[in-house]
């Protein structure tokens, strides 16, 4: 079976739950659990795997099970099919360009 490694960047306790891209690809998740026993983590794969349409079970936590930056295994998705689907959640969010900083 089919399957990818995407990389997210997970922020706990935030004011609202989740998913976005960036243009460049990036994947950032906002959930509203702690980062304590493994909550937002489970939080995280949770909204992933609504915003792609498959179960939770399709997706693995690989790395990062301590860190903001993970890495997670989809099952039964291209990469492509991933970036499709995650690009219909909402508009992309634009990455802040230092030199464009006044």
């Amino acid at each position: 079976m089919e399957s990818a490694l995407v990389s997210i960047r997970v922020t706990p306790l935030a004011r609202t739950e989740e998913v976005t891209i960036t243009d460049t690809g990036e994947i950032y998740i906002r959930v509203r659990s702690a980062p304590s026993d493994g909550a937002a983590n489970h939080a995280a794969i949770r909204l992933l795997a609504k915003a792609l349409h498959v179960p939770p079970t399709s997706l693995r936590l690989k790395s990062g099970h301590r860190s903001r930056n993970k890495l997670v295994e989809v099952t039964g998705l291209s990469y492509s099919e991933i970036v499709h689907r995650l690009g219909s959640v909402g508009p992309p969010r634009k990455r802040a360009d230092p030199s464009e900083e006044d």
